[in-house]
C-alpha cells in the first residue's frame, strides 16, 4: 500500500473538475512523512536541482522508438546506444517529446524547488495505449540542462507504458530499484542518459566546468 496517499487526493480533485471518466498519472519524489529514502534531482553540477520542472510525455514515433526489450532508446536513423549519444542528438530527442497530461493538478505541477524534489500528478490523455511513459526534467535556470526517465517495474523489469483502460490510474516513485525494493514500490526510475540521477549538461556548460577546473589546478601548482 502507497503509504503517500496525500497525491491521491490531486487525482480526487481532477477527477471532480470535471475529467468523469480519466485516467491519474502521478510520480514524485516527496515523501510526506520523512521515512522513504529520497532521490533528488541533480543539475549537471551535481547540486540539488532548486529550480526545474517535471512532465511527462512520450516520444514521437517517427524519430524515436524504444527497445522495449531492452529498455534502452533507439534512433531511428543510426543504432547509436543510449550511453554514446551526442549532445545534440539528446536534444534533438527531447524536441520529439510530448505531453502526455491533459490537465495537470494545480495542487502538484511539477514545480522542482525544494532542493530536487517534486510531485507531478494529472489525467492522461487519451491514444497513447501501450507508448513507454517517459519523464523530462528541465533546469529552469539553464535551459540546456535536461534529462530523461522512464520506469521499470520491480518484479517483471518491464517498462512503464500508458493503460489502455480509462481509470487504471498509474502511480511512480521517482527513486532507484534498490530504493523501490526496500519500500515496497511498484516502480523505479531509469535515467535515459546517464547511469545517474544528474541532468545532460550543455556542451558550452561543460567546457566552461573544465576551463575553471584547470585554471583551478594551474594556481596550485604555482
Amino acid at each position: 500500500m502507497m503509504k503517500h496517499s496525500f497525491l491521491l487526493y490531486a487525482a480526487a480533485g481532477l477527477m471532480i473538475a470535471g475529467a468523469a471518466s480519466a485516467t491519474t498519472l502521478t510520480v514524485y519524489n516527496e515523501d510526506e512523512y520523512g521515512t522513504a529514502p529520497i532521490t533528488s534531482i541533480l543539475d549537471a553540477s551535481g547540486h540539488s536541482l532548486q529550480n526545474g520542472s517535471a512532465m511527462l510525455g512520450y516520444l514521437q514515433d517517427s524519430t524515436w522508438s524504444f527497445d522495449l526489450v531492452d529498455g534502452k532508446i533507439e534512433w531511428s536513423k543510426n543504432s547509436t546506444p543510449a550511453g554514446q549519444l551526442s549532445y545534440s542528438q539528446m536534444a534533438e530527442i527531447r524536441q520529439s517529446f510530448t505531453t502526455s497530461l491533459s490537465a495537470v493538478s494545480p495542487e502538484y505541477p511539477g514545480a522542482i524547488t525544494n532542493g530536487g524534489q517534486f510531485s507531478l500528478s494529472g489525467t492522461l490523455a487519451s491514444g497513447l495505449e501501450g507508448k513507454p511513459i517517459v519523464l523530462l526534467i528541465n533546469n529552469d535556470d539553464s535551459p540546456g540542462e535536461f534529462s530523461m526517465f522512464t520506469f521499470r517495474n520491480v518484479d517483471t523489469g518491464e517498462l512503464a507504458k500508458y493503460p489502455g483502460v480509462v481509470g487504471n490510474d498509474m502511480t511512480f516513485f521517482f527513486g532507484s530499484q534498490a530504493d523501490a525494493i526496500t519500500e515496497g514500490y511498484e516502480w523505479y526510475a531509469i535515467p535515459l542518459f546517464n547511469d545517474n540521477f544528474n541532468l545532460v549538461p550543455e556542451p558550452a556548460t561543460a567546457t566552461l566546468s573544465l576551463l575553471g577546473l584547470a585554471a583551478l589546478m594551474m594556481r596550485r601548482r604555482r
